[in-house]
C-alpha cells in the first residue's frame, strides 16, 4: 500500500493544455500584462543602446583616429589602388585639407590589405597620426584661438582669415600633445562635449532601463501573488469538493505538497520565468542582430562558435528538468511519508515499528539527497561549460576583431561592443537552459 501511495511518475515534458489552463488565469489581470510586456521591452532595448552608445563615444571622441593619405605623392598609382582611393573621398567623413586627406576610422573603410601595403610602401598612407576638428569661424570657438596662436603646427581647409564659414584644421597628433592642456582642451572642446553628452546619454538610458526593469518586476510579482491567490482558492475548493474515495487513495502529505510547493512553482513561472524567457529571448535576439549590424563578418565568425553551445544548452534543460522532476517526487515521497507516519503514531508504537518507520524514512531522505545532489552536478557541469564557451569566443572575437581593427576594416569602438554584447547573449543561454 505505501508503493501504492508513492507511485508519481510524471512523463509528459510539455503539455499546451495544461500550460493554457494556467496561462487562462492571467485573463483577468490583461493591463497589467500589457505593461509588463511593454516595460520589458523597453528595457531590452535600452540595454542594447548601451555598448552601441559606448562605441560611438569611444570611436567618434576618445581615439578620433584618422587615415592620412598624402595626395601630392597619389598621381602615380593606377588600377585597384586608384579606385580605393577615389572611393575614400566619397566616405562620409572624410576631409580633404591641403595636400592631405583624413579620413575618419570611426567607419569601416573596408580598404585590402594589399592596396593598404601598396599605398603605405609608396609613402601614400602616413604612419604619422594626425588629429582633424571642425572649427566653427567665429570669435568665441576656443580652437580658431588655438590655431592662430599656433599657426605653424596646424593645415587648414582655407585661410582663417578669409573664411566666414566653418572649416577644418588639422594637427599631427605628436605637436597636438606639446600643447599645454588647456590649449588640448580648446582644440578638443567638441571631443569634450560629445563624451560629455555620450555619458549624460548612457546615464539616462540606465535611469529609464532601471525604471522599466522595476515596473516589470514589481508587476509581475504583483500579477504572480494574484494568480497565487486564485489558484490557492480554486484548488481548495477542487480538495474540499473530492470524495472520500480520493482523499483515501492520495496521503495528506501529497496534497499538502501540491496545494503549496506546486503552487509556489507556477508563482515563479509568472514571476521569474516566464518574463525572464521573453526577456532573455528579445536580449539574444537584438544582441545577435546588433553584431551583424556592425560587423557582419565579425558576427559570421560570432555565429559559427554557437552550434555547441546550442546542444550543450539542449542537453542541460533535459538534465535539468528531469533533475527537477525527481527532486519533486522525492521530496513529495518524503512529506507524504512523515505525514501519514505522524498521524499514525500510535498505530507504529502500538505494532513497534520504529526502527522499521526510520529505516524506510532514511532510505526516502537518501533519495531526496541524490536528487538534490544530481540538479546540483547538472548547474556544477553547464555553468562552466557555458562560461568557457563564453570565453573562448570572446577570444576568437577579439584575435579576429583585432585584425580587422589593424586592417582598417573595423573600428576598436565596434570591436569592444563586441565583447560587450557577447556577453549580453552568453548570460541569457544560461539563464534559460536552467529554467
Amino acid at each position: 500500500m505505501a508503493d501504492y501511495f508513492e507511485i508519481e511518475d510524471v512523463v509528459k515534458s510539455y503539455d499546451s493544455g495544461i500550460f493554457r489552463r494556467i496561462i487562462s488565469y492571467l485573463k483577468p489581470y490583461k493591463k497589467l500584462v500589457v505593461l509588463i510586456v511593454s516595460a520589458l521591452m523597453i528595457s531590452t532595448v535600452g540595454e542594447l543602446l548601451l555598448p552601441i552608445i559606448q562605441q560611438k563615444v569611444i570611436d567618434d571622441a576618445i581615439l578620433a583616429r584618422f587615415l592620412t593619405i598624402r595626395l601630392d605623392k597619389a598621381s602615380g598609382i593606377r588600377g585597384e589602388a586608384e579606385a580605393e582611393l577615389e572611393r575614400l573621398k566619397t566616405l562620409p567623413a572624410s576631409y580633404i585639407i591641403d595636400t592631405y586627406l583624413f579620413v575618419a576610422q570611426n567607419q569601416n573603410l573596408n580598404l585590402p590589405s594589399s592596396i593598404e601595403n601598396e599605398l603605405r610602401g609608396a609613402g601614400i598612407i602616413e604612419s604619422d597620426a594626425w588629429y582633424v576638428c571642425t572649427v566653427e569661424n567665429q570669435e568665441d570657438d576656443p580652437a580658431e584661438a588655438i590655431i592662430k596662436k599656433h599657426p605653424d603646427m596646424f593645415i587648414t581647409s582655407s585661410s582663417i582669415e578669409a573664411a566666414s564659414y566653418n572649416y577644418e584644421a588639422a594637427i599631427r597628433r605628436s605637436d597636438l600633445n606639446k600643447l599645454n592642456i588647456n590649449e588640448i582642451a580648446a582644440v578638443r572642446h567638441a571631443d569634450i562635449t560629445f563624451i560629455a553628452r555620450g555619458a549624460l546619454l548612457l546615464f539616462a538610458v540606465l535611469i529609464f532601463v532601471f525604471l522599466c526593469t522595476f515596473l516589470q518586476t514589481w508587476n509581475s510579482n504583483l500579477v504572480g501573488q494574484y494568480v497565487m491567490k486564485d489558484l490557492r482558492l480554486a484548488l481548495f475548493k477542487k480538495t474540499a469538493s473530492q470524495s472520500t474515495a480520493f482523499l483515501s487513495k492520495h496521503p495528506v502529505g501529497r496534497i499538502v505538497t501540491r496545494l503549496t510547493g506546486d503552487v509556489e512553482t507556477i508563482n515563479e513561472f509568472f514571476t521569474s520565468v516566464l518574463i525572464a524567457f521573453l526577456k532573455d529571448f528579445s536580449i539574444m535576439i537584438g544582441a545577435f542582430i546588433t553584431l551583424f549590424v556592425l560587423s557582419p563578418k565579425l558576427a559570421i565568425v560570432t555565429a559559427l562558435t554557437l552550434p555547441p553551445v546550442l546542444v550543450i544548452t539542449t542537453i542541460s534543460r533535459t538534465k535539468a528538468r528531469d533533475a527537477f522532476r525527481n527532486q519533486r517526487v522525492a521530496s513529495s515521497r518524503v512529506n507524504a511519508y512523515i505525514s501519514e507516519r505522524l498521524s499514525g503514531v500510535q498505530v507504529v508504537q502500538l505494532f513497534h515499528a520504529e526502527k522499521k518507520s526510520s529505516r524506510e524514512f532514511a532510505e526516502r531522505n537518501m533519495e531526496l539527497l541524490k536528487a538534490n545532489l544530481s540538479e546540483m552536478y547538472v548547474f556544477a557541469v553547464f555553468r562552466p561549460t557555458v562560461e568557457w564557451f563564453s570565453t573562448f569566443t570572446t577570444a576568437v572575437v577579439i584575435a579576429v576583431g583585432s585584425s580587422m581593427v589593424l586592417n582598417l576594416s573595423l573600428s576598436l569602438g565596434s570591436l569592444i561592443a563586441f565583447v560587450n554584447l557577447i556577453s549580453m547573449f552568453y548570460f541569457p543561454v544560461t539563464d534559460i537552459a536552467e529554467k
